[in-house]
């Protein structure tokens, strides 16, 4: 995993951990965790990203994993990844996902928010078998 970078790290970092857990206990920090993995990565990158370009580089280097069912807003991260999916284009998703959403994907926001988050996306989507 040392080959990540910045951008792919927080989805990739969130979804081993979410499998992981299905099976071994999680950490007591889920966050902790994540702070410890991120911070190797962001010894020369800003901490905050925008939403938008993680989404993209996370799609455009993992396509395979990326498509899951999202339950909408409850999970706004892997819907954001499945409109990047279906629009197959890295700017016209985040226009169609702003105008049904009101969720601004040009923000800048923590690797560890965004790990955490879409960690916490798919522990739910695991534990109801949605996929």
């Amino acid at each position: 995993m040392t080959d990540l970078n910045i951008k792919e790290a927080p989805f990739i970092y969130a979804l081993e951990l979410a499998n992981l857990t299905q099976y071994i206990t999680p950490p007591v920090s889920a966050k902790e965790f994540f702070h410890k993995l991120l911070a190797e990565k962001q010894k020369d990158e800003d901490d905050k990203q925008f939403v938008k370009d993680v989404v993209n580089q996370f799609i455009e280097k993992y396509p395979q994993i990326g498509k899951k069912e999202s339950l909408g807003a409850i999970c706004p991260l892997t819907m954001a990844c499945n409109y990047r999916i279906d629009l197959e284009d890295n700017q016209a998703w985040i226009k169609k996902y702003f105008s049904e959403n009101s969720i601004n994907m040009e923000l800048k926001v923590s690797c560890l928010d965004l790990s955490y988050q879409f960690y916490i996306e798919n522990l739910l989507l695991n534990n109801l078998d949605i996929e």
